[in-house]
């Protein structure tokens, strides 16, 4: 009876040991859902975003950004014109209009990019409505959660514009209009978000704004990094480099450059030494093979993409069981006319 159970307890043993549930890698929840693209409901007030972490960050960031803007200044005041959804109307409570580029203004500025052979950028300006100087006095509370110790009773006095406020947007729609026409720039009489710029001897520099987004193109180089740095100079930017992705459209620049031939070639040949192994890429790389000489920048993609399934399925390969009963199976595919490189 005793060795019966010994038996069977070993038998379970050698059954476990045969799976490894040993986790390969640990995830947080944040990066599961993340990946998962799962929508995460924002906080409804001060007290619920106090409880997590990562909001407490944000608002820091956030009042740290107005305070290096010199968005406001600490002042004595009684009568308050508070936040943004709840002002009353007084003045240039209505003047809210703030241009956007349209769609035409961009896919044209595209195809004209497309078929000069121009390059096209993009720029994101940080907390843009910060930068927006206010014609009138607005005063707001000091945020929950972050009042000046001692100084409670006391507001602030706006001197650029706030997210949530009537003016932001025709505030800042200003500034930039007024940079804008001092750097040299022309506006288009048809288009309040299109700007031009020429220069004798350099050429031509056309940019086109949507809210804090800055799409450029032009026919100098120079003319479009200089632009680049002023801009980063006079205000909080990201540079996106490369226009990629914009209002829906998706920009790829032309496949048919030629590649680094010596690097393709390296990585062709590693992959078909891979294949003694690894045969589910065998058609892969066989086809990469046929384009060793003078490839282009779709072939050196493709086989960049292998190499990413390979970085995925590090796992696989060929299994040789021992005693196992062996099955011969082969395939015959004699549609060559279907293949176009074929």
């Amino acid at each position: 009876m005793d060795e019966g159970i010994t038996l069977r307890d070993e038998g379970i043993s050698e059954s476990s040991q045969a799976i490894d549930h040993t986790p390969k890698k640990w995830r947080s929840v944040n990066e599961i859902m993340a990946q998962c693209n799962m929508c995460i409901v924002e906080p409804e007030s001060f007290e619920e975003a106090d409880l997590d972490e990562s909001w407490r960050n944000a608002m820091k960031a956030e009042l740290e950004m107005i305070e290096k803007n010199n968005t406001w200044k600490l002042r004595n005041k009684a009568k308050l014109m508070a936040k943004g959804y709840s002002q009353k109307p007084r003045i240039d409570y209505n003047e809210t209009f703030a241009p956007i580029a349209r769609l035409d203004t961009i896919r044209t500025l595209i195809a004209l990019a497309a078929q000069k052979k121009w390059n096209l950028y993009q720029l994101n300006v940080k907390s843009a409505f910060l930068n927006g100087v206010l014609k009138e006095e607005v005063y707001v509370e000091q945020p929950q959660g972050f009042m000046k110790e001692n100084k409670e009773i006391r507001v602030y006095k706006l001197n650029k514009a706030l997210y949530g406020l009537k003016q932001a947007p025709r505030a800042w729609y200003d500034e930039i209009d007024s940079y804008f026409n001092k750097a040299g720039f022309k506006k288009s009489p048809s288009e309040a978000t299109l700007y031009v710029k020429t220069s004798e001897g350099a050429g031509i520099l056309i940019v086109s704004l949507y809210v804090d987004d800055i799409v450029y193109t032009g026919s100098c180089p120079k003319l479009l990094e200089e632009f680049k740095n002023d801009m980063m100079q006079h205000y909080e930017m990201t540079d996106l480099g490369p226009l990629y992705h914009f209002l829906g459209m998706v920009c790829k620049e032309d496949d048919s450059e030629a590649a680094n031939e010596s690097e393709y070639r390296q990585i062709v040949g590693s992959l078909l030494y891979l294949t003694a192994t690894r045969p589910d890429i065998m058609f892969a790389s066989l086809l990469l093979a046929r384009f060793m000489h003078n490839p282009i920048r779709k072939h050196m993609g493709t086989a960049k993409r292998v190499l990413r399934y390979i970085q995925g399925t590090l796992d696989f390969g060929i299994e040789f069981i021992k005693g196992k009963t062996t099955t011969l199976i082969g395939y015959c595919d004699s549609d060559w006319a279907g293949s176009e490189d074929d």
